[in-house]
């Protein structure tokens, strides 16, 4: 199967979940959101075009951003829709609960097929409000996220008005799935929304009966019956339903339904109004009215939001109705045993409301004698309460409840607004005088509670910050002192380095304080004495065993200041001790030179050149200065002895030479300017460039593109005077000047001058033998110093890395990525790293006082196995990490449950709760059925309650709190909400 499997960038096919003609539908994985998806991958053959975009292809995508654009939880939901070359995808929710067509194979009761039809009819109605006319509805497109939601799938051949749509519906072609296809859609006419209703009356009716109403042994015959045959007749039982089949499955669509609304208003009422269907809906007609409604799923919206849909409460017996909302009014009782008495005083009832609706249309908005009362009555209360502290608390009897209720009545009324700003106010000095006691838990609550009631106050938010700095700033020093006292019990079990030893404690607290003076007086003082020894070396001028010294530092205190300033001190001392051989080296070659009488000559070997090496190396030493004097007297001398003799040219290179040395020598000057004019104007030019040119390569500015190379002035010299022989000798032994040099560089270790060198010799002797072979040297010698350096950055990095404590999250992840490359590079310390992260995550987790802090180690366990593939050190700690989080679990577990109460939320008449905040605004995980009243297991604390009236959207909120193993209440009511709004939700 797998190699059926195209790859897919972010995603891991799992297996095939299906094949039709069109596409193909995978289980995947998609990496990014670590979710399962079905993604629908359009067969390959279908795509096989040159030309322009396949009719195909044109449905396929078309599909995709229908149903992108229709976010209804009746409707699969699409995340992603692709076109390649290679590929045309869409992504999309996964749904886990089967079929219909499965579930019809079981059958279903008459509240399941009602349930079904009623959500279907909610995410058609939204469709077509969007546009979107299905024209396939059939059990095999409706599919199931759970045991309670049906989802409308493959919208492949929907109609939509956009250009796409157009092109694909002109073709001519009928499509659909002749069972459940409409006259019209049969006969290649008009459709709209009211199709969709015929296939759903269609499937409405096989679900009831077991098989649809039209049958035959060909597709033709099937249609023949859609278009000429009346349906079959309900089985008796199922007669009161038979009105709404008829106009369902009428001929004409104007017959039909005007919309899907329309019938699901209608289906109500059929199910409210009839004691027989009742009866044949079974336990759940133990219910209240409304209640049974919500569970058919007619509370639900046209618009995509939730039906508070419960097929669970249509198979299964109720066995806490104390839970649920069975009061049920003396109306409601008597309308059920008599509905002929209900139809009557309903439509009393109708008439009534409807003058009342008119002329409450048309008079001026403003309260009623008894609500103007009322909100009077509440003001005075909640007047009394904040006089008397009752500000949120107890439950029922608080100035903010008796607020809300005016605001319910008289939204604008501004005594109600000044007094949540007395309340805010109020509650807001409780906050800071619990601060200034330093009762943090208590002013956070507080302060949190203020920031709910009034949530644009800028004081107010100033404060929650305040607190939530605080008591950070108290967590972390409370941590300082207590990773101070680890520190010493280490040092007292002389446990300086590891994990767990005194000086990763105290760097941990660092990091937390860094300004600390008893923890940086402590680092310093273990710092100075691991650090002695290497000192000590440095001292004695032995760098390279210093460095060795240092290196078995590393691991433990790699990220230390300290450790950085002295790997710069035996960077230094090395330096000057190769400095030093350097220059020795070039002094006693010159000095030999100067000997042997070699001033200038030859090339590579003479004491000019070897005086402008040492006095590149260091130009302050007075041994340098000492052979200058020598040098320059030699030149001088010999200037004058060519002057003597009458050779001008060479006692004028002499001079410029001693000047190069020299440039303030006066002797050297005053022969200069007596031999240039002697020589003449262009002869003594001719000797200056040469002359020039002997500097040049004394100073290793051999070859361009350096500034006076050598190279370019001979060749320049040349060129105006060919004969010249000491140019001609000079160029020639150039390339014996650069070999040296390259050599020199590699001596020295000047990889930066040896690389230059090398480019630029490439290019200017790329036929030298000699050159080459240097060259190559140059570069291995880079490749494995820049080697040395990345290593040694790597490990760097690594010890500051894992100075942190615990080690979690992208901290963990990114030592364990270094290690991997330092263990690909080959480098040595790698497996010691290894064990050390190893040993460091599973300090963290035993160390570890809370689950959170734990499961963070734990994840970076996972983390860096996966990154440290086959790590055998980390595979070492994972069980007793594990178990580890799983004690810290029930640890935590156990302190909850005993701390936990119950809270009871009742609204009156009825509502669902929208939210539960803790005390500090953090939602409290909800159960799907959130309709009052509402049972929660809660820790003990605070609780802000917001409930909202389902149908009306007005909102209450109330505060509650909640104590250890004692039973708590929040209640609210909806005062503001009529008679006929009343009556509408309940059901009646």
């Amino acid at each position: 199967m797998a190699g059926k499997f195209q790859d897919i960038p972010g995603y891991e096919m799992l297996s095939e979940l299906g094949e039709g003609g069109m596409a193909t539908v995978f289980l995947a994985i998609q990496h990014s959101l670590d979710r399962k998806v079905a993604i629908k991958v359009m067969r390959r053959e279908l795509r096989a075009s040159n030309g322009p975009m396949p009719e195909f292809e044109r449905r396929f995508l078309l599909e995709g951003r229908t149903m992108a654009k229709l976010p209804h939880r009746n409707i699969v939901a699409v995340y992603d829709i692709v076109t390649r070359e290679d590929i045309a995808y869409i992504s999309m929710e996964y749904l886990e609960g089967g079929t219909l067509s499965e579930r019809m194979r079981d059958g279903l009761s008459l509240g399941e097929a009602i349930g079904v039809v009623v959500q279907l009819a909610n995410g058609l109605e939204f469709a077509h409000r969007n546009g979107v006319i299905h024209r396939d509805l059939k059990p095999s497109n409706v599919m199931f996220r759970d045991d309670a939601t049906p989802v409308l799938t493959d919208f492949g051949i929907a109609k939509q008005s956009d250009v796409m749509a157009s092109r694909i519906t002109q073709t001519g072609l009928v499509l659909g799935t002749p069972t459940y296809m409409s006259p019209e859609q049969a006969s290649g006419r008009d459709t709209d929304g009211r199709s969709d209703q015929y296939a759903l009356g269609i499937l409405f009716y096989e679900l009831l009966t077991g098989k649809p109403p039209f049958t035959g042994d060909n597709p033709m015959n099937v249609l023949m019956g859609h278009a000429l045959q009346a349906p079959p007749p309900l089985p008796p039982d199922l007669a009161p339903l038979q009105p709404a089949f008829d106009r369902m499955l009428a001929k004409s669509p104007d017959d039909r339904y005007a919309n899907l609304q329309e019938f699901t208003r209608a289906l109500r009422g059929i199910v409210v109004g009839n004691d027989a269907l009742s009866r044949k809906l079974g336990d759940i007609t133990a219910a209240s009215t409304s209640e049974r409604l919500r569970a058919l799923g007619f509370s639900g919206e046209m618009t995509g939001g939730e039906s508070n849909f419960g097929l669970d409460m249509l198979r299964m017996p109720r066995t806490d109705p104390s839970l649920r909302g069975q009061s049920t009014s003396g109306v409601q009782r008597a309308l059920r045993r008599r509905p002929r008495m209900f139809a009557a005083v309903a439509a009393g009832i109708g008439v009534l409301l409807l003058a009342s609706v008119l002329w409450l249309a048309l008079r001026p908005r403003q309260l009623s004698q008894d609500d103007q009362y009322l909100v009077r009555t509440l003001l005075r209360e909640a007047d009394r309460f904040v006089e008397s502290g009752a500000l949120l608390d107890p439950p029922g009897e608080n100035a903010f409840e008796d607020v809300q209720k005016v605001l319910q009545k008289d939204p604008a009324n501004t005594r109600a607004l000044e007094l949540l700003d007395v309340i805010g106010a109020k509650v807001r000095t409780q906050a800071e005088t619990a601060l200034a006691a330093g009762d943090l838990a208590a002013a956070g609550e507080r302060a949190n509670q203020a920031m709910l009631v009034v949530p644009e106050d800028a004081d107010v938010q100033a404060l929650v910050k305040r607190i939530s700095d605080e008591q950070q700033a108290r967590a972390r020093s409370q941590r300082v002192v207590e990773l101070v006292r680890k520190s010493e019990e280490a040092e007292r079990r002389r446990q300086r380095i590891g994990p767990d030893g005194a000086y990763a404690l105290l760097r941990t607290a660092l990091s937390l304080d860094p300004a600390n003076a008893i923890v940086q007086q402590r680092l310093k003082a273990m710092t100075d004495a691991e650090f002695k020894r290497v000192r000590d070396l440095l001292t004695a001028r032995k760098p390279d065993e210093a460095a060795q010294a240092l290196a078995t530092l590393t691991a433990d205190f790699g990220g230390d200041p300290a450790y950085a300033a002295l790997t710069a001190d035996i960077d230094k001392a090395r330096g000057d001790a190769v400095r030093a051989g350097q220059l020795a080296e070039q002094l006693n070659k010159a000095k030999a030179a100067l000997a042997a009488g070699r001033i200038s000559e030859p090339p590579g070997d003479n004491a000019f050149e070897s005086y402008e090496q040492a006095r590149q190396i260091d130009t302050a030493s007075a041994d340098v200065a000492t052979f200058r004097s020598a040098l320059t007297a030699r030149l001088v001398g010999d200037a004058r002895s060519a002057r003597d003799r009458g050779d001008n040219e060479s006692a004028l290179d002499r001079a410029e030479l001693a000047l190069r040395v020299d440039p303030a020598l006066q002797a050297a000057m005053a022969i200069r300017d007596a031999t240039q004019a002697a020589l003449g104007a262009q002869r003594a030019a001719f000797a200056s460039r040469l002359s020039l040119a002997r500097a040049s390569i004394a100073a290793g500015r051999l070859l361009p593109p350096t500034k006076d190379n050598a190279r370019e002035l001979l060749d320049g010299l040349l060129r105006d005077d060919p004969d010249n022989a000491e140019a001609r000798k000079l160029r020639d032994g150039l390339p014996r000047g650069v070999a040296e040099a390259l050599r020199a560089a590699l001596a020295r270790n000047d990889f930066d001058a040896a690389g230059a060198l090398a480019d630029a010799a490439t290019s200017v002797y790329p036929d030298d033998d000699t050159i080459a072979v240097l060259i190559a040297q140059v570069r291995e010698r880079a490749l494995a110093r820049n080697a040395e350096r990345a290593l040694a950055e790597r490990e760097q990095r690594i010890a500051t890395l894992m100075q942190k404590r615990p080690l979690a999250g992208d901290d963990a992840l990114a030592v364990a990525r270094e290690i991997a490359a330092l263990r690909t590079a080959g480098g040595p310390s790698a497996e010691r790293f290894e064990q050390q992260l190893a040993d460091v995550l599973a300090d963290d987790v035993r160390n570890a006082t809370s689950v959170e802090v734990a499961d963070a180690s734990l994840a970076a366990i996972r983390s860096s196995t996966t990154a440290l593939a086959n790590s055998k050190p980390l595979g070492a700690i994972y069980a007793a990490a594990e178990s580890r989080v799983v004690a810290l679990q029930k640890e935590r577990a156990a302190e909850l449950e005993a701390q936990k109460g119950t809270l009871v939320i009742n609204a009156q008449p009825w509502g669902t709760v929208e939210q539960v905040l803790d005390s500090a605004r953090k939602p409290v995980e909800l159960p799907t059925e959130r309709t009052t009243p509402l049972q929660l297991s809660l820790p003990a604390g605070s609780y802000y309650v917001t409930l909202r009236h389902p149908s009306s959207g007005k909102a209450v909120s109330a505060f509650a709190r909640v104590q250890a193993r004692q039973r708590s209440q929040a209640s609210g009511s909806f005062p503001s909400l009529s008679a006929d709004e009343y009556i509408k939700n309940a059901g009646l």
